[in-house]
């Protein structure tokens, strides 16, 4: 069982961090980002019922208007379907530091991992991994060195 106190969440959809996206929406399903050719290549684009427009904003503007003052983030984690590193470039990690920090990422050997390169020079380090699709994807569990 897992209790927080003043707990801040956000779900937020934060894809890239050059101006506005479009989700599509298909059957309940949602899509961030994806490009309507490959939808055409996999004969899905006639199943998009409907666009999002959606403004996108770096994590650092989203935690530095939403975030309480003084408020201490102790576990984050980032999943947001290939756009992990450019959602972390964007966070001011001496303003926003989490204690904890799980992503998502593609890149299974931490030794060729752009995400794990990134947090090891914000000075976090690998404290473990979870490989979860065959190899594939997987996730690394980063803790903060300084705390």
């Amino acid at each position: 069982m897992v209790v927080a106190a003043n707990a801040f969440r956000a779900n937020l959809t934060t894809i890239t961090l050059d101006g506005p996206t479009t989700i599509l929406v298909i059957e309940g399903l949602t899509l961030p980002e994806a490009k309507p050719e490959f939808l055409e290549a996999i004969g899905m684009m006639g199943e998009v019922k409907r666009e999002i427009p959606v403004p996108v904003l770096p994590l650092a503007d989203v935690l530095a208007n939403h975030l309480p003052p003084g408020q201490v983030i102790d576990f984050m984690s980032v999943d947001v379907e290939g756009f992990d590193l450019k959602v972390l470039v964007s966070n001011d990690w001496e303003l926003f530091r989490p204690r904890i920090v799980v992503v998502e990422d593609v890149e299974v050997d931490p030794q060729r991992s752009e995400i794990v390169g990134l947090m090891k020079a914000r000075g976090y380090d690998v404290c473990a991994q979870n490989v979860i699709i065959l190899g594939k994807i997987n996730e690394y569990f980063f803790i903060d060195r300084s705390s």
